[in-house]
């Protein structure tokens, strides 16, 4: 028996207290986008969670958000979208400077942001330039991320391309020593990932792109929430509570958690939508100090926005109950599952695996 408060409101989020954003304190090496006007939630009842994963260095104040993703949370319809917001996105940070967006978290923490530091300059810098108000935030560095992924037991994950990189050969080894990493390749198929393994597959970037990246780190958020439904942890939240606060960073507390789990309780991948942060919505620019970035495209980006407040569409083979069969024709093992897997994150959930005598929908 699961035991589920009753759902919390959204409450006002604290950048979207303050109508005044100081002047930059630096000079911007680019104009200074206009402010976006705040999303219309179209009268659903929505909760924007902000995920964070940080890139913390002893070398370094404060700690870079490598990893931006925003779940909204429909609890109208039971449905949510994600959308992962790359690191090199060049926006302007309240009272500082136009800069990455991987570094409003990192400054917002050294100079005590108003409102809560690091998060909630992160939360004024996407109100600001999309217009996306956040709830609450959840943030957790590399060793936080592989504590949560062990503590499942492990993802099964669909692998849909192979994929090759250097990997540190164990947790905490040097990294400066090359003699430290090896090549490792996750071929394609559903691969078992440990934490290590997991965090590895999550920060890859040297044989591929920020924006393939940004779909990987999704992928392992619903292979993540897939396993913690298997095992039927959505139940035991309350018993997990402490130990996850242990590692996890947020601002919600138990009964906000709790306030979402009927949601979480319906959702499968008909009911999950993900947007990733492609060529179509910004355009790469150098600045004057010669770095490599992105610009959002502003009318695009607002299309974007809006897009992460509809609830999925289901197409018509969902709408009619169809199956569709997946029969595995190679001699590699598991690959209608990785057919399946990559029709799920379309919005075609009910799928049969064909000569297996086992019919089940696809989480």
């Amino acid at each position: 028996m699961i035991f589920v408060a009753q759902p919390t409101r959204p409450r006002p989020t604290v950048a979207g207290l303050f109508e005044d954003y100081p002047a930059p304190a630096e000079p911007p090496p680019t104009a200074i986008p206009t402010r976006m006007p705040m999303a219309n939630n179209m009268g659903y009842d929505i909760i924007n969670v902000l995920l964070m994963g940080l890139d913390t260095h002893p070398d370094r104040d404060g700690s870079r958000s490598d990893t931006i993703i925003v779940v909204s949370i429909n609890r109208t319809t039971a449905t949510v979208n994600m959308l992962s917001i790359p690191r090199d996105l060049f926006v302007y940070i309240p009272g500082w400077t136009m800069q990455r967006i991987n570094t409003a978290a990192s400054r917002g923490d050294i100079v005590e942001w108003r409102g809560g530091g690091g998060p909630a300059m992160l939360r004024d810098t996407l109100l600001y330039n999309f217009g996306i108000p956040i709830h609450f935030y959840a943030r957790v560095d590399f060793n936080g991320f592989r504590r949560l992924i062990d503590m499942v037991g492990g993802i099964e994950l669909p692998v849909d391309c192979t994929h090759q990189d250097w990997i540190l050969k164990e947790p905490g080894l040097d990294e400066e020593n090359e003699d430290n990493w090896a090549l490792f390749t996750l071929p394609i198929g559903v691969q078992h990932l440990d934490g290590h393994t997991a965090l590895w597959y999550a920060r890859s970037r040297r044989r591929t792109s920020d924006f393939d990246r940004s779909r990987r780190q999704q992928m392992i958020l619903r292979a993540l929430f897939n396993k913690a439904r298997s095992q039927d942890m959505l139940a035991q939240v309350p018993a997990l509570w402490n130990e996850i606060s242990q590692f996890v960073e947020t601002d919600m507390t138990l009964a906000d958690v709790l306030g979402i789990v009927p949601t979480a309780l319906q959702l499968d991948s008909s009911r999950i939508q993900s947007f990733v942060l492609n060529t179509w919505y910004v355009q790469e620019w150098t600045t004057p100090n010669n770095e490599a970035v992105l610009l959002p495209v502003p009318d695009r980006m607002e299309i974007m926005v809006q897009n992460l407040y509809l609830p999925p569409t289901q197409n018509q083979l969902v709408q009619e109950q169809a199956r569709i069969e997946v029969l595995n024709a190679t001699a590699n093992a598991d690959w209608d599952q990785v057919a399946a897997a990559r029709l799920a994150w379309e919005g075609l959930s009910r799928l049969r695996r064909a000569r297996t005598g086992n019919s089940s929908r696809i989480p």
